[in-house]
This record gives C-alpha cells, sequence and structure tokens, in this order.
C-alpha cells in the first residue's frame, strides 16, 4: 500500500538535501512524496517569526512559484527512478500552518519531511517560531532533516526521553515502524542530573517501554551530565547515533533539546536527522 509524505519546499536546498535523504531513507518503502509549496504573502498569522528560514514560506521575489516548481521537478526527474516512488505538487496560496494542516487532511498524509538549517537555523529558535509551530502544532510524525546531514544506513536510533510520559501504544508502534526500516538498534537514553533516580512512576513508564520493545533490538543508557544537550552530544558521538528520535508531547524536553540558544555549536542540530513522534 502507497503511503503519503508531505514535503513542505520553499525550493531551497535545505529543502532539497531533506528530500534527498527520505527518498534514500524510504527506498524499499512504496510512497507517494508530495512537495507543496505555500506562498503566504499577504497572509498574516498569529504566530511571529513568519520566515524562519528551512520551510516553506514565500514572498516570491524573483521566479515565481510555478517555475521554481518546475525546476524542482526537473531535479527530481534525474534522480535514480524508483519503482516504490512516487512524486505529487501543489503550490498553495494560504496561510502556512493553516495549508500544511488542510493539506495533511485531504491527501491522507501520515508523515512528513522538513528541511531546517540546522544548527544556524534554529539556534535563535523557539517554539513560539515558524520552525517550532509546524513541529509541535502540526501533529503528524516527521523527520526534521539538518541541511549537514548526509544519508547514511542508520544503525542506531537514540530515543531520548526522561520517562515523565505515559508511553501510548501508538507512540511506540511509530518508533518500532520508523527502526523497522533499516533494522536500527533503539539505544534509549536518559540524560540525568546529579545521580537522580527514577520515581515509581518513572520506572513503570520505562517497563512498560522495556516490554514493548522486547522484539526489537534495543538498550537502555543513563548519560550523568547537568545539561541536557551536551549529554545528548556526548551520547551521539560515543554510540555513533544517526537518527535522534523524540516524542513531541513533551514540550519543555522537546524544546530544550532542539531550540535552546547555547554558547557552543552542537553537532547533532547541525547534522543528525531527528524523527518526531505525535500522538
Amino acid at each position: 500500500m502507497m503511503l503519503n509524505f508531505l514535503v513542505p519546499t520553499d525550493f531551497s536546498e535545505n529543502a532539497w538535501n531533506a528530500t534527498r535523504y527520505a527518498i534514500q531513507f524510504f527506498e524499499k518503502q512504496p510512497v507517494t512524496f508530495h512537495f507543496l509549496h505555500i506562498d503566504s504573502a499577504g497572509f498574516a498569522e498569529q504566530q511571529p517569526h513568519l520566515h524562519q528560514p528551512g520551510f516553506s514560506v514565500s514572498g516570491d521575489t524573483g521566479m515565481n512559484s510555478r517555475d521554481s516548481m518546475q525546476i524542482w521537478i526537473n531535479r527530481l526527474q534525474k534522480l535514480p527512478s524508483n519503482p516504490n516512488h512516487c512524486y505529487l505538487n501543489s503550490i498553495n496560496k494560504m496561510p502556512f500552518i493553516t495549508g500544511v494542516r488542510e493539506y495533511l487532511k485531504t491527501h491522507q498524509i501520515v508523515f512528513m519531511i522538513l528541511g531546517t538549517k540546522g544548527a544556524s537555523g534554529l539556534k535563535a529558535a523557539t517554539v513560539g517560531s515558524k520552525t517550532g509551530e509546524i513541529i509541535t502544532k502540526v501533529k503528524c510524525n516527521a523527520l526534521v532533516v539538518p541541511e549537514k546531514a548526509s544519508f547514511s544506513i542508520p544503525h542506531n536510533i537514540a530515543f531520548t526521553t526522561d520517562y515523565t510520559i505515559d508511553f501510548t501504544e501508538p507512540l511506540i508502534a511509530a518508533l518500532k515502524r520508523f527502526a523497522d526500516h533499516h533494522k536500527s538498534s533503539i539505544k534509549i537514553l536518559r540524560v540525568a542530573k546529579n545521580k537522580e533516580t527514577l520515581s515509581t512512576d518513572h520506572k513503570r513508564n520505562r517497563a512498560y517501554l522495556k516490554s514493548q520493545l522486547k522484539h526489537i533490538n534495543h538498550s537502555f543508557h543513563v548519560v550523568e551530565n547537568k545539561d541536557l544537550e551536551d549529554g545528548l552530544e556526548a551520547f551521539s558521538h560515543k554510540m555513533q547515533i544517526d537518527v535522534v528520535a523524540l516524542i513531541a508531547k513533551n514540550l519543555n524536553f522537546f524544546q530544550k533539546l532542539l531550540f535552546t540558544p547555547g554558547v557552543a555549536p552542537l553537532t547533532y542540530r547541525a547534522t543528525i536527522p531527528f524523527f518526531i513522534i505525535h500522538e
């Protein structure tokens, strides 16, 4: 059965890199990729930062949208053909977030691929920005691909959690499906401050997660570090992490990993894709 994936595009190299990554990642999966460009010029949304880099927001200076889309299609046609994949494209004129939500509903989209500018594009962002809005307010599982990410078979997926969220069956099923594409190992990571111990509820959540992953190659890890981002950075290097997975519902945890400005650049933000899981 063909699945419908959405790729918002502003025709930038960030969007193209995300597209190429996704086409390679889902090489064996029957997918219809929907390339959507939204021209939101003239529409005022209720959120700030309408032109956060990396996503499809256009004022269309210079070349018009139809010409840009045709160039995009030509680039797609030059890629190696894959009988599992087909491509559709659309140009809509409406507010950006509204346009994405409507397209999801009308085209039975089950997954999104989003390009970002990585550390440079996210460092100054907050969850209230355009980037934060699409991956927190649009409830669809998404693969967020930084500009410097290049595809290699993802042997190791880091699933970051503090065990404060009850793991539902849909959440775990999405994680298992994602790992199954390349038979990836799931490494569950908790970054602990000052040798913090798990509460009874946290231990229950951990035990449930373990029981649900019993047929998947997985392992549990704890990194002691007062800083969550630094802990993930060190773990990513040590364990050769290819993708980081996390649950969007845990907003504070999610914001700190992706959008907290830091003094030093974080490699994982610039080079490692994030798999964002929604309920």
